[in-house]
């Protein structure tokens, strides 16, 4: 069973194609860590951040001035949407200030005050010692589920661009491919009246890509018209016939040299038909400033002309063996009706017909007596015969009752 395929528009194949050549280079990119990393730009302000408010905090507290550790550390929360809690301790563990509250998985992940994603630690020193530390939990850089994922990562970043690309690719295709449509090379009414024609029309353009196929070209190598449009004319399985004078297929010699070819024998190998004799007929196409710009192909079907004339001449030719036969048949026959088996001399029924057909008194009396003498020989050679006959075996010659 056959299965016809959904034909795609070629608007959508293109923007498809782009698409994807366009995602390609992205990950290209990310790959070679030339598109920044979100989580890699989110940590760096932390860290800057951190170390500002660690600063301001320790100007307070070597004040000495317990409330305005207390204001800055409830200001820095606050203020900060991804800040969940703020703390300040001595190196002993006492809590100088804190604000918030801290996550208890995020302090059981962290190791000997190393800094994780989501928490900070900023040690501050008096002099060689240190002095205390300054906590600053943050919020997830990944929000969890699928949403915070897709929106985070550049995953989300690749099927935005995507959906974006393939709207503005098919908008600005469909546009351009209106304006480069190789139908739009032929108007329809022209189009309209080569498909009237009985002979294929091909019309190529100056790089020998088909323009228009008119529809009984098109049902000579089993295809459709549409999808012969850009491919070049050349590429089908065309084959010149042997001969001196054409080496080209004359459309390149209409684009090449402007010359008018007519009756060009070419064979075309066709999917169901077999191969076809074609002759073909070119002209170029000439622009105003008298440039050829293309060539018009005309494509003659004469393979059932040929067959023909091929069987008319085995016809003629077995014809004439026959003649020949015959002839040389009615010249044996002649001979045998003409001559004696004996003696291979003329009979009297040669000499009867030259007898009529002689017109001279003294040539019939010459033939009266050679025919007369021929008459006697054969009748004593008969009776010569019939003699050594009797005397072998007696009476063998008679009938017998």
């Amino acid at each position: 069973m056959n299965i016809s395929l959904p034909k795609i528009n070629p608007a959508v194949r293109l923007s498809f194609g782009l698409v994807l050549f366009t995602l390609s280079v992205l990950l290209i990119i990310d790959m070679f860590g030339i598109i920044p990393k979100r989580s890699d730009m989110v940590l760096d302000t932390r860290k800057r951040v951190s170390e500002s408010f660690a600063v301001q905090l320790s100007v307070a507290a070597t004040a000495k001035n317990q409330q305005l550790v207390d204001a800055t550390l409830e200001s820095f929360v606050k203020r900060n949407s991804d800040v969940v809690a703020a703390a300040m301790l001595k190196h002993t563990g006492e809590v100088i200030s804190e604000y918030g509250e801290f996550t208890d998985d995020v302090y059981q992940n962290a190791k000997e005050d190393l800094s994780l994603e989501d928490l900070v630690f900023i040690p501050i020193y008096a002099g060689a010692e240190r002095w205390g530390t300054v906590n600053v939990e943050f919020a997830p850089v990944y929000t969890a589920g699928i949403w915070g994922y897709f929106k985070q990562s550049i995953f989300g970043m690749l099927v935005i661009v995507a959906l974006s690309c393939i709207v503005g690719y098919m908008f600005i295709l469909r546009r351009a491919l209106h304006f480069l449509d190789p139908k739009a090379v032929v108007p329809e009414r022209v189009r309209t009246a080569f498909n009237t024609l009985a002979e294929g029309v091909l019309i190529v353009d100056n790089k020998e890509q088909i323009m228009m196929a008119n529809d009984a070209f098109a049902k000579q190598i089993d295809t459709d018209p549409g999808a012969l449009l850009g491919i070049k004319a050349s590429s089908l399985k065309w084959k010149l016939r042997k001969s001196e004078d054409e080496d080209q297929f004359p459309w390149i010699k209409s684009i090449e040299e402007g010359v008018r070819k007519v009756g060009v024998a070419l064979n075309l190998a066709t999917p169901h038909m077999g191969i076809r004799s074609i002759s073909a007929n070119s002209a170029p196409i000439l622009d105003e400033d008298g440039k050829t710009r293309g060539s018009r192909v005309t494509f003659d079907d004469i393979t059932d002309v040929e067959e023909s004339n091929v069987l008319l001449e085995n016809a003629v030719t077995t014809l004439q063996k026959n003649d020949a036969e015959i002839r040389r048949k009615n010249s044996e026959l002649e001979v045998l009706a003409s001559r004696d088996a004996l003696t291979g001399c003329y009979n009297r029924r040669a000499f009867f017909d030259c007898w009529r057909n002689c017109s001279s008194s003294p040539l019939k009396r010459i033939l009266i007596l050679l025919a007369s003498w021929s008459i006697s020989i054969t009748s004593s050679r008969l009776m010569t015969v019939l003699a050594m006959a009797s005397v072998t075996k007696p009476f063998a010659w008679l009938p017998r009752y």
